[in-house]
């Protein structure tokens, strides 16, 4: 809030601040992929979406999770995982949506 990193004292959870190409990476050279997988993904923008699909595809595995906060617009978030459900030929269930598909949860299948 304010631009504030919200404060959490969970070590399961932790806030990147900046852009996904300036992010995602290290976070991926530092992380544990063994455990499952809970992403938040609060992209908004078709690019931002689909640089961090495509990023984190070889480490999903069945049983993660994804979180969608703007899936309604076809040509953005929802249309970047259709593409990379195209592109990696993803099996996935969606868990849950709310707000007519504004925000959705999925889980990968295979």
């Amino acid at each position: 809030m304010y631009g504030r990193i919200p404060q959490t004292n969970d070590t399961r959870c932790r806030f990147e601040v900046g852009l996904f190409q300036e992010t995602l990476l290290p976070f991926v050279r530092r992380h544990n992929f063994s455990r499952r997988l809970v992403v938040h993904l609060d992209a908004d923008l078709y690019s931002s979406t689909l640089f961090v699909l495509t990023t984190l595809a070889p480490y999903f595995k069945p049983g993660d999770i994804v979180f969608f906060d703007n899936f309604i617009c076809s040509t953005d978030e929802f249309r970047a995982f259709q593409d990379y459900v195209n592109a990696f030929r993803v099996k996935y269930e969606v868990l849950g949506a709310v707000q007519e598909y504004l925000r959705v949860c999925v889980k990968i299948l295979q």
